[in-house]
């Protein structure tokens, strides 16, 4: 698979940066979060490289860091006449390393677009001491092509390169990092352009959201149906 590699050097006082580089990657296994944490309970390399990013999410905490303590729930519609819901600790080592691995890509993703005056989707949030959003929780992250910090994860820039399956950003970013890394050039050189898809993508995200939420209400309508009297 062709790829786009941040190369990092993970040390027990946190992870420097060696290198951006188009890349050719061999996937051999996909792993799911069982997986992961029978490999991170029996494997040395992986038990230290859980260790090393429980490390970061302390240092990021130290920074202020906003943590969500708030369980989440996975709905399963396999069988719709029998959905299951089942708690999901994102706390346990397996979430807290993809977590963490994901935002150490994205901070620094978003510090190589600034040094190579890369244009660039960044997510900021700005939070000044003492402010925070409805019910309690920081504001909202937003998109901007000029470069701030994002408090809520303690980056100093951040943009989102990690996840294309959800976001038009990512690809964005993703094609921008490869075009530079290969070839030293930028994929994507009109401003106005880029600009103008921000704001489709800004005003688009509130209703996905909002659908997103709508979709999540009827299953849980449904589980609630289905199990009557239930106490939770």
């Amino acid at each position: 698979r062709e790829a786009v590699s941040f190369r990092f050097r993970l040390e027990p006082g946190g992870a420097r940066l060696l290198g951006v580089e188009a890349s050719l990657v061999r996937i051999t296994r996909n792993l799911d979060y069982a997986q992961g944490e029978a490999l991170i309970a029996a494997d040395a390399g992986w038990a230290l490289l859980s260790a090393l990013c429980d490390a970061m999410g302390r240092a990021r905490a130290a920074r202020g860091a906003y943590v969500a303590e708030r369980p989440q729930v996975a709905i399963d519609t396999s069988d719709p006449d029998r959905i299951r819901l089942t708690r999901v600790d994102r706390h346990d080592p397996v979430h807290r390393l993809v977590e963490e691995l994901a935002i150490l890509m994205n901070g620094e993703a978003g510090l190589y677009c600034e040094r190579n005056r890369l244009p660039a989707y960044y997510r900021i949030q700005p939070l000044p001491s003492g402010m925070v959003g409805a019910g309690g929780l920081p504001p909202a992250a937003r998109f901007s092509m000029e470069g701030a910090a994002h408090t809520g994860v303690a980056c100093e820039r951040y943009v989102q390169v990690t996840s294309p399956i959800r976001r038009f950003a990512d690809l964005g970013r993703q094609g921008q990092s490869a075009a530079h890394a290969a070839r030293g050039k930028m994929r994507f050189t009109d401003r106005a352009e880029l600009e103008a898809w921000m704001r489709h993508a800004e005003q688009r995200l509130p209703t996905y959201r909002q659908l997103e939420r709508r979709v999540e209400g009827y299953w849980k309508r449904r589980y609630l149906a289905q199990n009557r009297g239930l106490e939770m």
